[in-house]
């Protein structure tokens, strides 16, 4: 339970940093966001919107985001590693920006 809140409190300050949100509006979004989750039939539902409508830098930086969150317990899983991956493919993302998300994001942990 203890790492379930440590990854969502992690998730939610990256989100509020990314997006620029205040503690209410990121809650809301999270919560809205959950919802959609529950009723969508795939993860391609949310990569395809994403890669029609953000830049590749963006892009770049909703991949570093997810690896923040996988960072978040000071442990990588292989799960983690390989959704990180699948998700960077369906947003089509060059393996150079893919790997460097990465190193950015597990640096910034450190």
């Amino acid at each position: 339970m203890e790492e379930t809140v440590s990854r969502r409190t992690r998730f939610d300050r990256a989100a509020q940093r990314a997006l620029d949100l205040s503690p209410e509006e990121t809650t809301e979004i999270v919560r809205l966001a959950a919802e959609e989750v529950k009723a969508s039939a795939s993860l391609h539902e949310f990569t395809c919107l994403i890669d029609e409508n953000f830049s590749m830098e963006q892009k770049k930086r909703v991949v570093e985001l997810l690896w923040q969150v996988a960072f978040s317990d000071a442990e990588l899983q292989g799960h983690e590693e390989y959704l990180v991956r699948k998700i960077a493919d369906q947003l089509h993302l060059a393996r150079a920006d893919f790997l460097d998300a990465k190193i950015q994001a597990r640096d910034d942990f450190r």
